[in-house]
């Protein structure tokens, strides 16, 4: 069996979660414990292996530790998904789209508009679709003088288009909609305002952008740690386009 670097060893140890039982079961019992929201159609977190980002023998020979520590308040963020039962799920979805907020902002572009802006550039400028990739990233809220940070609806379509190969293709297709309605969101629950109650996420969509957020977060999380789970997401998301399709026709 291999033995987790230090630095793994030491993040799984204060990840732990104690489960206790009133009489003895065998270890399967424990092995295949799943964790569920008050909608139990909602897995939050599976012990199962095909739930698992990725095993120990992915991760990279060379030192990890520091993107490690970089992403502590990432992986506190995350934990909400299922470390507090009765959070609502308005705060979850707060600390998800906050968790990917902190992602970008310590790891992409040294957290400035210049280098931001330069980027897109370089990566985009020869792309048949640079047009539709600059109305994306530099719309012209962010390219105002009176901006002086990269603005969260930037940030969502940047971790959305991700290396270009279309992997969360349909979030970004519409033309910046889909971020939108997330950015507006966000604002609706940290800065109340009631007139704009009818541009959020709502109910099972709400819910459902929980899950996109969660499957963007862990895909740019592993990136940043050397392992790639692009086949895993684009599973995921195809089930997720499955299940969504079979709720519409029991509608």
């Amino acid at each position: 069996m291999q033995v987790p670097k230090k630095e793994v060893a030491e993040y799984i140890e204060r990840l732990k979660i104690d489960i206790s039982c009133d009489e003895k079961k065998d270890v399967d019992f424990f092995l295949n414990i799943r964790i569920f929201t008050k909608d139990i159609y909602r897995d939050v977190l599976g012990t199962w292996k095909e739930n698992y980002n990725f095993s120990l023998e992915k991760i990279p020979k060379y030192d990890i530790s520091y993107k490690l520590e970089k992403l502590i308040p990432v992986f506190q963020l995350y934990l909400s998904l299922f470390q507090y039962q009765d959070m609502p799920v308005q705060m979850v979805f707060l600390n998800v789209i906050q968790a990917l907020e902190t992602l970008h902002s310590r790891f992409f572009y040294h957290d400035k508009k210049s280098c931001y802006i330069n980027a897109v550039y370089r990566k985009f400028h020869n792309h048949p679709s640079f047009s539709s990739f600059r109305s994306l990233l530099l719309s012209p809220q962010q390219m105002k003088k009176s901006c002086h940070h990269i603005l969260l609806y930037s940030r969502l379509n940047d971790l959305f288009i991700g290396k270009c190969d279309g992997l969360f293709y349909e979030f970004y297709v519409d033309g910046g909609i889909y971020a939108q309605k997330l950015v507006d969101t966000r604002h609706y629950y940290t800065h109340y305002d009631k007139s704009k109650e009818d541009k959020i996420l709502q109910g099972d969509d709400l819910k459902d952008a929980i899950d996109v957020l969660r499957l963007l977060l862990e895909y740019h999380v592993c990136l940043i740690l050397g392992i790639d789970i692009h086949q895993k997401v684009e599973i995921a998301l195809r089930e997720r386009l499955s299940y969504r399709n079979v709720a519409k026709e029991n509608l």
